[in-house]
């Protein structure tokens, strides 16, 4: 039992450490920017001295920082802080800005957690991939320039889900028929897909551990949250757009 990943963007480029396996990559089209060493905005609490800023000023090009694990995990539990800059373009019913997700060796995604529009506000989204397609689970709104503790369990063995928010259980549930073989490639930022809209988001403190939840830091985060968004629990079948 180990934990597999641990990013905080400090010193020069990825900190690449805690275990040093592969190196980060980028991608980023015109218009857009990836940098691990901002120091935009106030980091959150054990957060250091800099965080990794995307700026996806084009709707139509990516925006992201990938990660490879070096084989598929089965087993994995999830955490990275988000914030969401005021001034994005997510206003609409449906419009969405990703923010991270994964693949397994087969170039299936276990899950993708990105932002959403309801048609009243923005909230986080939470998709997962079963029944040979995609479902999908709601948080309640959230604030624009406010750090969130965004933590994701996938278990393709026990054939299983859970996601939170601050420390706070959004939903859980089954794996049903054909599901991802795990988590093999993290990727944090956006891509070109669908409805995607431009803003600039931030994200520190990024970690996957293999048996347990890595949890809120001391003093970090969100205590509450709204849930007025959608009802915790439901789920949306949905196809994914890429």
């Amino acid at each position: 039992m180990a934990r597999l990943l641990v990013e905080s963007f400090e010193g020069a480029g990825y900190e690449n450490s805690d275990p040093p396996v592969a190196d980060w990559t980028e991608t980023v089209g015109d218009g857009c920017t990836v940098e691990p060493d901002s120091t935009a905005v106030a980091r959150p609490t054990n957060g250091g001295d800099q965080i990794l800023e995307i700026i996806s000023a084009a709707s139509g090009y990516q925006a992201q920082a990938e990660r490879d694990l070096g084989s598929d995990k089965a087993v994995t539990y999830t955490r990275v802080y988000v914030q969401i800059a005021t001034g994005h373009s997510i206003n609409a019913n449906g419009e969405i800005l990703e923010l991270f997700w994964g693949f397994d060796s087969t170039w299936i995604q276990p899950w993708l957690v990105d932002l959403y529009h309801d048609g009243t506000d923005i909230c986080f989204r939470f998709q997962y991939h079963t029944i040979g397609g995609w479902s999908a689970d709601y948080s309640g709104y959230i604030s624009e320039d406010t750090w969130y503790c965004v933590e994701v369990y996938y278990n393709a063995t026990a054939e299983e889900w859970e996601w939170k928010i601050d420390g706070v259980s959004e939903g859980s549930g089954a794996l049903v028929d054909a599901h991802a073989l795990g988590l093999k490639l993290l990727y944090v930022g956006k891509i070109n897909s669908g409805n995607q809209q431009t803003g600039t988001t931030y994200f520190d403190l990024v970690a996957i551990d293999d048996a347990d939840w890595v949890g809120v830091e001391t003093g970090a985060g969100r205590t509450t949250h709204n849930t007025d968004a959608f009802p915790l629990g439901v789920n949306v079948g949905m196809s994914f757009r890429m």
